[in-house]
């Protein structure tokens, strides 16, 4: 995994969303895919990651409750 990024934070994996969203990776790379969601960028190896404060901006955003709401996150 990389190091931290510039705002001093470590990127977020596919298994740290997976964890925060309680959704499955299927779903999140259909969510990046489909733009509901942050864009990622990816290592050498394929590894996807996205920088801590898109995460956490797109999460204040009025966007995510309307986006997800309508994509079946599972609730806890």
């Amino acid at each position: 995994m990389a190091g931290p990024s510039k705002g001093g934070s470590r990127p977020l994996t596919m298994k740290d969303l997976a964890q925060a969203l309680g959704a499955p990776t299927n779903k999140i790379m259909w969510w990046e895919g489909a733009g509901t969601i942050p864009k990622a960028t990816a290592d050498r190896q394929g590894r996807l990651s996205w920088p801590a404060k898109d995460i956490q901006e797109w999460a204040a955003s009025d966007r995510k409750s309307t986006r997800l709401n309508s994509s079946h996150v599972k609730r806890s």
